[in-house]
């Protein structure tokens, strides 16, 4: 197997950079945790504020114990909007507790996130879990100008 030079990788990297879309998130936060105690009208939502004066972009993923249940993808947010994303329990399978990573471009972006189940008129929530922007572990991310390189298949020398 050959190996590629710095500038063959540099390259690559600028190549995928410029055909597929690539973000590079700054900051991590993590959730606390939260359960969901019964399927009927049970959410799961996380709300992303814009403080800044620049787009910004988010991705978050919803977990319960260690398997992912939901991704959200890229999504942006306008300067000084607001954007949610979120995730129904539909099965007994979901119930239980879950935790939340959101990754951001930027501290403007404030995460907020709630695990709730609709009210029956004139009755409090059975569950409703508010982890409020100062409720997450903050994490900065390296910032990387490409990509990570992938990693093909051996060629033959």
């Amino acid at each position: 197997m050959r190996a590629r030079s710095k500038k063959q990788q540099v390259a690559s990297g600028a190549a995928l950079a410029a055909t597929a879309q690539w973000v590079n998130f700054r900051y991590e936060y993590v959730s606390g945790v939260g359960a969901v105690f019964e399927l009927h009208e049970s959410s799961i939502e996380i709300f992303v504020t814009n403080r800044g004066v620049a787009e910004g972009v988010f991705r978050a993923f919803i977990s319960q114990r260690n398997v992912t249940k939901f991704d959200s993808g890229d999504i942006s947010v306008a300067a000084g909007g607001l954007s949610n994303t979120g995730f129904a329990p539909s099965d007994a399978a979901d119930l239980g507790p879950y935790w939340a990573r959101i990754f951001t471009t930027s501290a403007n972006l404030v995460p907020s996130m709630r695990i709730w189940r609709t009210q029956v008129e004139n009755e409090p929530p059975i569950s409703d879990v508010y982890f409020a922007p100062g409720d997450f572990a903050v994490f900065e991310l390296p910032w990387r100008p490409f990509p990570p390189i992938s990693i093909g298949p051996a060629e033959n020398a």
